[in-house]
């Protein structure tokens, strides 16, 4: 019986243990590796901000991921203001509920003139024509009547369009955060806000960027009911951004958005990687304005980001 004993643990040993050890016929193990490496070898899906990434590197993803399809759009959505505080409001109106918003109107003008000349440019149209564009604001300790307070800032994103019909910019406003909410932090990955200004290699520095694209394709609405994102989100284009005035052509952060969540990542609750989160019932009017107030999508609508 000792014999017996001594044998069978010899053959755990030196068959189960090395087996064990590789996990390759354990299933739980072997899934997990190969849910993980399939997360992070995806260049062109999000796992957070990166944090440094070469410009090779960028180059190469962005020949993956602009030659990619874009996944298809939902249906558009009704008009709707629901987890908006401000509601296709006139300027005036803006004015009055206290929101300082002086710091976008360099930008502002530069945008409806974009769209203007556009729209002139195409001919008469049928139907107005609506030209849309975002800007996120991040305000210290002030303008936080209806969004979430953190580290002493307060963060709202506005829905901006012009109709072409009337001639007057209406403004549609949300609460918002992003990372930290900490303007300071905004180069340090995975942890500060959207930067607010960038400078691609060759090009000058800005506050821009383009709404529902990746590497300078059009990407569109993407639904995504996990938690991290429910229920859906815009990439923004730069998908990769370096700071202004470096000589390095390697990019700092990465990977930037506009999303929701639930459960523990619901807006009021968690704090993001560097995304612009909204709850969830704002993702769904900032779509429906995605859908019936910004058609000039297709053709790249912008987000510009303040820290006045």
């Amino acid at each position: 019986m000792k014999r017996l004993s001594v044998f069978i643990v010899f053959l755990f040993i030196v068959g189960v243990l090395p087996t064990l050890a590789s996990g390759s016929p354990v299933a739980a193990a072997g899934e997990f590796h190969a849910v993980d490496q399939a997360s992070v070898s995806d260049p062109c899906d999000e796992h957070g901000d990166n944090g440094p990434i070469s410009a090779a590197e960028a180059a190469r993803e962005a020949a993956l991921c602009a030659a990619r399809p874009a996944p298809p759009e939902p249906p558009p959505a009704p008009l709707t203001c629901v987890g908006a505080v401000l509601c296709m409001a006139s300027e005036a109106e803006v004015r009055a509920a206290g929101l300082d918003v002086d710091a976008m109107r360099r930008d502002d003008r530069a945008e409806l003139a974009s769209i203007q000349a556009r729209v002139h440019s195409s001919g008469t149209l049928s139907s107005s024509y609506y030209g849309g564009w975002v800007n996120f604001y991040l305000y210290y300790n002030s303008h936080c009547s209806g969004t979430k307070y953190y580290n002493g800032y307060c963060g709202w994103l506005y829905h901006r369009y012009y109709d072409d019909g009337s001639g007057w910019v209406y403004t549609t406003s949300f609460p918002a955060r992003s990372g930290n909410n900490v303007p300071a932090d905004d180069w340090k990955p995975s942890k500060g806000p959207i930067p607010n200004d960038h400078q691609p290699p060759g090009s000058s520095v800005t506050n821009r960027y383009t709404w529902g694209f990746m590497y300078g394709a059009y990407r569109g609405y993407e639904p995504d009911s996990s938690s991290s994102f429910d229920p859906g989100k815009w990439r923004l284009d730069p998908w990769s951004v370096n700071k202004p005035g470096t000589d390095t052509y390697t990019y700092e952060r990465s990977e930037f958005e506009i999303h929701g969540g639930s459960g523990s990542h619901d807006f009021w609750v968690m704090y993001t990687h560097g995304c612009v989160r909204l709850p969830k019932t704002s993702i769904t009017s900032l779509k429906s304005l995605w859908d019936n107030r910004t058609d000039n999508k297709y053709s790249g609508a912008h987000v510009y980001v303040y820290y006045p």
